[in-house]
């Protein structure tokens, strides 16, 4: 027997990199997307940061005006995510994966997870999410010296880039005083 449905999953970016109303801009896509499909196929929504999480898993209507998932924004894992998409999938339909990502990585590898979706038979489309932080500063490196004494005084060097001129004010806490 011959089955030409499709089936989608759409992996939506949820770490800290992407700002909320890119979030937002996601999902907007995603509900847009799956409304043109066609009637045989389905399409469903992982949502992945440090860790994924399926949030609809592949059905004949996709419309989603939130989402439920958490997922730790603390890191950025889509190899894991690619993975848990190529299990989620029915297994008697074509399979396809959207994935929407800055592609700001930080744990696992998307190279390494693209390879095993296609070894699996799973088609995986990149969608780039782009921004612009307005006024970003970022703490590049902190310098302290490996060990100090009890009362020896050390020097502490932040190096911190910002993207724009501007003021800026930097706290530095010891033992939760500033």
């Amino acid at each position: 027997r011959q089955n030409d449905a499709l089936s989608v999953l759409f992996l939506m970016d949820h770490s800290a990199s992407v700002p909320e109303r890119v979030a937002a801009r996601e999902l907007e896509y995603v509900n847009a997307a799956a409304s043109t499909k066609a009637r045989k196929d389905t399409a469903g929504i992982l949502v992945f940061g440090e860790n994924p999480s399926v949030e609809l898993m592949p059905a004949a209507t996709l419309n989603v005006d939130r989402l439920h998932s958490f997922v730790g924004r603390g890191h950025t894992d889509i190899q894991i995510a690619l993975e848990l998409a190529v299990a989620a999938f029915p297994s008697d339909m074509a399979r396809k994966i959207v994935l929407i990502t800055d592609g700001n990585e930080n744990q696992g590898s998307l190279m390494d997870g693209v390879r095993f979706a296609a070894a699996h038979g799973v088609v995986t489309d990149i969608l780039p999410v782009t921004y612009d932080y307005g006024r970003e500063v970022m703490v590049e490196k902190i310098q302290l010296p490996d060990r100090v004494r009890e009362n020896e005084t050390f020097d502490l060097r932040v190096h911190v880039t910002a993207l724009d001129e501007g003021p800026a004010e930097l706290t530095i806490f010891r033992n939760g005083v500033g």
